[in-house]
């Protein structure tokens, strides 16, 4: 078995999503369309369809929003709505209407995206484990195999696959720094105002709070750990983690710093 780690799947989809559309002419065009509007129509009537702001070097991480502006403004071409200014209706087609053209590789983009999504939210929620790759399986939206959308769930399966046979049976793994970070943040927040000391014996209500309680439980834990054998285990492991000068008195001021303070009054 290889080493029981794993990787959130996002790291694996920006890679895959890097691939398939650094070779798409129609996503590179789409990209740089959109980037020359804004330029054109930030800070005039038309900027209520202003495209998001790209990361230059990274195109591909702007799929998903720049997909979503696409679709929205697409549907509001479709079906306009009052915006408040006046518009006139040549400006807007020579402006907004090059849109029309995309609207098929904004469907294939979208599915695509809603693939991404479904494995994302499933290994967020679940994490790794033996039926990981069978439960996405049953998720994923039924699309062409050689559609962008097809080509990525095969890819994820395969992904998924290769996480799970990282994971020990009957055992299961994060698929995601989120839960690990909340988990962290609900710490920091029970340990409130002692968080100052570093770690303090606190850290256990990490196991309470994550796992899931019941009245044998608690009395089990209650009638195997006492009150004393806590407190000695504090003693022994925990290590203070401040700083040396932390809790050390300020120094008395000399005389010359006393002066130097009256005369500044």
């Amino acid at each position: 078995m290889k080493p029981a780690t794993s990787i959130s799947p996002r790291s694996g989809v920006l890679s895959l999503l890097k691939r398939e559309l650094e070779g798409d002419a129609l996503w590179t065009a789409y990209a740089q369309r959109a980037n020359q509007m804004k330029r054109q129509v930030q800070q005039t009537e038309l900027a209520f369809c202003n495209p998001p702001q790209q990361r230059g070097k990274a195109r591909y991480m702007n799929v998903d929003t720049l997909v979503a502006w696409g679709g929205k403004v697409l549907k509001w071409l479709d079906e306009p709505r009052p915006t408040g200014r006046e518009l006139d209706a040549d400006r807007l087609e020579a402006k907004v209407g090059w849109l029309r053209e995309y609207r098929e590789p904004l469907a294939q983009w979208q599915r695509a995206l809603e693939v991404i999504e479904t494995a994302e939210t499933l290994v967020r929620r679940e994490g790794y484990h033996a039926d990981s790759e069978s439960q996405l399986r049953d998720r994923l939206p039924t699309v062409p195999s050689d559609s962008l959308a097809g080509r990525l769930q095969g890819k994820l399966l395969e992904f998924t696959q290769e996480q799970v046979s990282r994971v020990p049976r009957d055992s299961r793994f994060p698929g995601s720094s989120e839960v690990l970070e909340s988990i962290i943040g609900k710490y920091k927040t029970m340990q409130g105002e002692r968080g100052q000391f570093g770690v303090t014996a606190m850290v256990l209500s990490i196991g309470a709070f994550v796992g899931r309680l019941t009245v044998n439980c608690i009395g089990t834990a209650l009638a195997t750990i006492n009150g004393e054998a806590l407190k000695d285990w504090g003693e022994k492991i925990l290590v203070q983690q401040s700083s040396p000068n932390e809790n050390k008195p300020s120094p008395a001021p000399t005389a010359e710093q006393k002066r130097d303070h009256r005369s500044c009054y």
